[in-house]
C-alpha cells in the first residue's frame, strides 16, 4: 500500500512525501516508494508445500523539490533530467518450501531474491553534480540471494 506521509508546516503549503526516496536526499534515511506489494501462491500436495513470492516496489522519485514536484519553483523546475530523478519499478522473486514429516515435525527452506537481482541505484545531486549512490537501504535488498533452512517442531 502507500507509504510515506504528508507534512503541512504552519503557514506553508502541504508537502506529500509518498513515493519520494530520501526527502533529504540521503539514501540511509530514504522513504519507501508510493506503492509496494507482495504476491504469493501456495501449492501443497501430500506432505510437501512450495510457495513462490514476488516482492514488488513501484516507481519513485528522488525528491519532490525539483522538476514537477509539488514544491518546485522556477529555479528548481526541470533542474534534474527525468532519467536521474526517476527510480524504476523493482521486484524480487522468493521461494519457500516445506516438508511436513508428521504432526510434530516439519522441515523448511527458503531462498530470498532467487534471481540475485542487485539493488536499485539511487541518483543523488550534490552541488549540481549528479552521481549514483549505493541504494536506499531501508527499501531495497542489499544482500542479494539468501538461503535459510530449518526445522519446526511441536511438543
Amino acid at each position: 500500500m502507500a507509504a510515506g506521509f504528508r507534512e503541512t508546516p504552519a503557514g506553508l503549503p502541504s508537502n506529500n512525501y509518498a513515493g519520494v526516496l530520501g526527502g533529504d536526499q540521503s539514501p540511509a534515511n530514504a522513504a519507501a516508494p508510493k506503492w509496494k506489494g507482495i504476491i504469493s501462491a501456495d501449492y501443497t500436495t501430500g506432505p510437501w508445500s512450495i510457495t513462490p513470492q514476488v516482492r514488488w516496489f513501484g516507481t519513485a522519485i528522488i525528491n519532490n523539490f525539483d522538476n514537477d514536484g509539488n514544491n518546485a519553483t522556477a529555479a528548481t523546475a526541470d533542474r534534474l533530467p527525468d532519467d536521474v530523478q526517476h527510480i524504476d519499478m523493482w521486484a524480487y522473486l522468493d521461494l519457500r518450501g516445506n516438508y511436513h514429516w508428521n504432526d510434530n515435525l516439519s522441515f523448511f527452506g527458503a531462498i530470498d531474491n532467487l534471481l540475485n537481482i542487485p539493488p536499485a541505484l539511487t541518483p543523488l545531486n550534490q552541488s549540481n553534480i549528479i552521481h549514483a549512490v549505493p541504494t536506499s537501504q531501508s527499501t531495497y535488498d542489499l544482500l542479494g540471494r539468501q538461503f535459510r533452512i530449518g526445522v519446526r517442531w511441536n511438543y
